[in-house]
């Protein structure tokens, strides 16, 4: 494998009263970056590869270019930390503590991200080529694709969580539209929409955060009484 330097940076206190920590490393060399949660205990687990792409600078600020959501997060360097303008929620007005530099990265042996790039192109591609342009009703509750959970209610708001145990880590808030037989997500931390595809009691996820697994797709967990036509 090739020597590569990694900046490693740690969100101060993201989840309050919970052990669970979010981590930033940024590949000098390579102008690329992986955010990911990871559960404490004593052995470390990984638990969300929450954003991961390539990086931009613009002035004073660092633009983190997430693939999986095509969502820009932007954070400002403070001496040696790095303060968020612009991320999820959790995030808001906090900063990534800097824990140092290493020349390995776990998570660079996890996750491919040239290989996970293509493999998201060709997914979207298929998925959008199968659109089903006769209108498909939404059914409003709690849909998961493992432990990521997204629930939709009546009043037009969603909320996107990973449960732990009976713990849900909230990652994203806002409102949520039906356009034809696309569900949107406005992320209003985020300042971007989630896309994802609507078939019948299922949810297909294309530009959204996701585990890193073998489906996109999301089913109904638990049923709400009112259906969006």
């Amino acid at each position: 494998m090739d020597r590569y330097l990694v900046s490693q940076f740690e969100l101060e206190n993201p989840f309050p009263k919970i052990d669970i920590s979010c981590y930033l490393e940024i590949f000098d060399k390579k102008n690329e970056y992986y955010i990911t949660i990871v559960e404490n205990g004593d052995c470390d687990r990984y638990i969300l590869f929450l954003s991961f792409g390539v990086i931009e600078f613009e002035e004073d600020k660092i633009i983190f270019k997430d693939i999986r959501t095509g969502c820009d997060l932007v954070m400002t360097k403070v001496g040696k930390e790095l303060f968020v303008n612009k991320g999820y929620y959790f995030m808001k007005n906090k900063c990534f503590i800097d824990r140092g530099k290493s020349n390995y990265s776990e998570n660079y042996s996890m996750l491919d991200m040239k290989k996970e790039c293509q493999r998201k192109i060709r997914k979207n591609n298929s998925y959008l080529n199968a659109l089903n342009l006769n209108q498909i009703p939404l059914q409003l509750g709690d849909y998961k694709n493992g432990c990521v959970h997204i629930d939709l209610d009546i009043a037009f708001s969603y909320r996107i969580y990973y449960l732990v145990g009976k713990t849900k880590i909230y990652l994203s808030l806002g409102k949520w539209a039906k356009q034809g037989n696309k569900l949107l997500l406005q992320d209003l931390s985020l300042d971007c929409n989630f896309v994802y595809l609507i078939k019948n009691n299922y949810l297909y996820s294309i530009y959204s955060p996701n585990e890193i697994n073998d489906t996109d797709r999301y089913s109904l967990d638990r049923l709400f009484p009112f259906i969006m036509r």
